[in-house]
């Protein structure tokens, strides 16, 4: 079936995302998801997951989460915006083991002038495991500072809201 043309964007070029990955899945309201078995490189000697992997998950959801709202994190470098990470935290709450499918659900809990904060929520079906939050701060990449978010990024951040 042929694709129906979608309106332009007022995002410059620079900054519009490819299609969005097909592993995205429906959340509840304005939060994206991606589901991913849990590998082996993941879990250590007692086949559990262990902190740092945790923490790639979350980023790689976020990731997922950016492309989707049309944020891809390669064409905003392009555009020389830059969104690294200042301030991670995690709570666990149950153990993630070797095979299991773990569903990543990313929602943006807060659009400041200069940062953004998300929440990453990890689950093995309606088993909590743990809950990311992550903050990163908006910087002009050719001056390593500080910068507003521009508002046309700030909608799509919040479409994650």
């Amino acid at each position: 079936m042929p694709e129906k043309p979608t309106k332009p964007s007022k995002m410059p070029k620079s900054l519009k995302s490819a299609e969005p990955s097909k592993t995205h899945r429906p959340g509840p309201p304005n939060q994206v998801g991606i589901s991913r078995r849990v590998l082996l490189n993941d879990v250590d000697a007692a086949g559990v997951v262990f902190y740092a992997r945790v923490m790639a998950m979350a980023h790689e959801a976020y990731e997922e989460a950016m492309a989707g709202a049309g944020l891809a994190l390669d064409e905003l470098m392009r555009a020389r915006i830059g969104l690294p990470l200042v301030h991670a935290e995690a709570d666990f709450s149950s153990p993630l083991r070797h095979g299991e499918t773990v569903t990543l659900r990313v929602a943006c809990t807060r659009v400041g002038e200069r940062s953004v904060s998300m929440r990453i929520e990890l689950a093995v079906g309606p088993r909590a495991a743990a809950v990311v939050t992550h903050v990163h701060a908006c910087v002009d990449m050719d001056r390593l500072a500080s910068r507003p978010i521009p508002a046309e990024m700030r909608a799509k951040l919040l479409s994650l809201s």
